[in-house]
């Protein structure tokens, strides 16, 4: 069985969905991840840092928000983890 593999776009890349076979032993030893979903909140953030996100289209600014905020957690769980690697 042929699975087809998706761009950003949604778009099939053919070719490499050509060279995936995806057999018995592959669905045996799959596991389910579950997506990391988002939770409705109401956040207060200051004006100048809402212009700041909106500045670059209002379309997409909690995105922008978002991904600025997870890079800050995940670097704060890398640290965490090199601070208890060295100890």
């Amino acid at each position: 069985m042929t699975s087809p593999i998706f761009d950003r776009c949604g778009q099939c890349q053919r070719k490499i969905a050509r060279a995936v076979e995806l057999d018995e032993s592959f669905w045996a030893n799959a596991e389910l991840v579950e997506p990391d979903t988002s939770q409705h909140v109401t956040l207060r953030i200051k004006k100048s840092i809402l212009k700041h996100f909106k500045a670059k289209g209002a379309k997409g600014y909690q995105t922008r928000i978002n991904a600025v905020l997870e890079s800050y957690v995940r670097a704060q769980e890398q640290k965490n983890r090199d601070q208890h690697r060295d100890h």
